[in-house]
């Protein structure tokens, strides 16, 4: 437990930014699921426009630092590789 008044502040700080990091990083997860699964269904425009919607996301966690930028790259080129392979 935090022995400072400013300690106690950073703890409470910290978690509020850990739990916005989580909804970031899940909402970027739940996107690429989203285009594996229209990739597994073989349906290519509806997997195209998916990946738009993950790139969004992806960007938006990077650029939350949420994720690190290499992080995303490589993410967003194996999801794409998978969207061009239908």
């Amino acid at each position: 437990m935090p022995n400072t008044k400013s300690a106690k502040r950073m703890m409470k700080t910290s978690e509020e930014k850990r739990r916005q990091n989580l909804d970031i990083k899940s909402a970027a997860r739940t996107a690429r699921k989203r285009v594996f699964e229209s990739v597994a269904a073989g349906d290519k425009e509806a997997s195209a426009e998916k990946l738009q919607g993950f790139y969004a996301a992806t960007d938006k966690a990077v650029k939350k630092g949420a994720i690190k930028k290499n992080t995303a790259a490589r993410q967003k080129a194996r999801t794409a590789k998978r969207v061009a392979s239908i």
